[in-house]
């Protein structure tokens, strides 16, 4: 393994580069020789390590040790634990059978997987939850595979106490602001939408600006994810709200707070200066214990600047980007719909969860592949995330293919296509003219030249 302050030996570590503060007392020589460790964007780094490390024999693979123990597993579970062969115990002997597949394969990947991006807490928590990922691909391809029928009964496995059919909650109906005809309470319609999944709002967005790192980007999902639940109302009662509830309290006031909870936790991790030395030199017991809770927060951090106007190439890839979190938002929706999960069920939490941090690593290798001329192709948990979200769309149009089958209202095609029109015009003008202008520049000059020779 690397030294961790080899920073040029570990140039994807947290994030590829870092926007830093120069210190304007510094002579020229000085700022030269520190950009050295920037690599290519020839910035001072705002990031220090001692080289030592406070748990040496932790930061080990350990890869031995951990297939002795697997084994040791194996042994005791196909030996003995009682089995039976009169078909009484089938069911428990295939659940065994599947999760020592499972233990073995994140055995696997633990120790014998690339590090990604991240180090902290420990690369071994990266490594594990790209395992978890792709077990969570594989189980989403088991599933696409079966029948409606057998694959709810799948899921619910899980959990006994599921079953019955989803209420779908619906956020539409009364929508006067103001109700004259209920003089005690006339604001009850706006009260009745404050609820529980109001933190929910906050806490998405805040966590897609971390992953994200972009006002624009994130206000731009924001308000397109605003008018998909407009567009698919009609197919799941969940998306039906009110024109204020969508506009004033969702898109202003919700995901503004969390939009703006993420500008303020990226001020500070971009300001923030990071130098790390080994616990053992703190000389006070309070100090080591600060150390250790340090161990998780970032190595260092990096401001991601995606300028999606640069190239057309660009722009496509940030479209892509975005179309593809707007699909993994929608897939909640019709995925408890299709499962008859509760919002709050653990399984809708758990892949929240799971997605969220899969997420936080492959966007940062997206943007690693996008900026750096050097890399040739998407890292491993990219790759893994985008094929977690194109197969819970499979899963979606094939198990509520009635449901999203039922046909779009008129106003829906019709500001979609407006929509659609006002982006084609913007990318026309954009990137199509300019280009047009400078082809026609090159073929002028051109021809200008070959006049002077003849």
């Amino acid at each position: 393994m690397p030294p961790l302050n080899d920073i040029s030996s570990r140039g994807d570590i947290g994030a590829p580069y870092q926007r830093v503060r120069r210190n304007r007392s510094s002579s020229l020589s000085h700022a030269r020789s520190k950009s050295l460790n920037s690599a290519v964007l020839h910035r001072v780094p705002r990031f220090s390590d001692d080289g030592s490390v406070s748990f040496a024999s932790l930061w080990n693979y350990h890869s031995i040790t951990v297939l002795a123990l697997l084994v040791a597993y194996l042994i005791g579970v196909a030996f003995f634990e009682p089995q039976s062969s009169d078909g009484v115990n089938t069911s428990y002997n295939i659940r065994r059978g599947i999760l020592a597949c499972c233990l073995s394969y994140i055995c696997y990947g633990l120790t014998q997987s690339n590090d990604g991006p991240f180090i902290r807490p420990h690369p071994a928590f990266w490594r594990l939850l790209l395992s978890v990922s792709v077990l969570y691909e594989m189980a989403l391809i088991f599933l696409l595979m079966q029948s409606e029928d057998d694959a709810r009964k799948l899921v619910w496995n899980l959990d006994s106490s599921l079953g019955g059919p989803l209420v779908e909650q619906s956020y539409g109906g009364e929508c006067t602001l103001w109700d004259f005809d209920n003089p005690s309470d006339p604001l009850h319609n706006f009260w009745d939408k404050w609820d529980v999944f109001i933190v929910a709002h906050i806490a998405s967005w805040w966590a897609k600006m971390m992953i994200v790192r972009s006002v624009g980007f994130c206000l731009v999902m924001s308000f397109l994810f605003e008018c998909l639940e407009y567009t698919f109302e009609h197919q799941l009662a969940n998306f039906s709200e009110c024109w204020w509830d969508h506009w004033v309290l969702d898109f202003i006031v919700f995901n503004g707070i969390g939009i703006l909870l993420g500008c303020i936790t990226l001020k500070y991790l971009n300001a923030k200066d990071y130098h790390w030395q080994s616990v053992w030199t703190y000389p006070t017991f309070q100090g080591k214990i600060s150390r250790m809770f340090l161990q998780f927060t970032p190595y260092y951090w990096t401001e991601f600047q995606w300028n999606p106007l640069l190239s057309f190439q660009r722009y496509l890839s940030l479209v892509g980007v975005m179309f593809s979190v707007l699909v993994a938002d929608i897939n909640s929706f019709y995925l408890k719909y299709i499962f008859w999960l509760e919002p709050a069920h653990w399984i809708n939490i758990a892949r929240l969860i799971l997605l969220g941090l899969c997420a936080s690593v492959g966007l940062c290798e997206f943007y690693k592949y996008t900026t750096d001329m050097t890399c040739t192709k998407i890292g491993q948990q990219a790759w893994v995330i985008l094929g977690i979200s194109i197969t819970e769309l499979l899963i979606v149009i094939k198990f509520a293919k009635e449901t999203i089958l039922v046909p779009f209202p008129d106003h829906v095609k019709i500001g979609w296509a407006l929509l659609g029109t006002a982006w084609t015009i913007h990318a026309i003008f954009v990137f199509l003219i300019p280009a047009w202008k400078r082809w026609k520049a090159k073929d002028i000059s051109r021809r200008g030249s070959d006049t002077k020779e003849a």
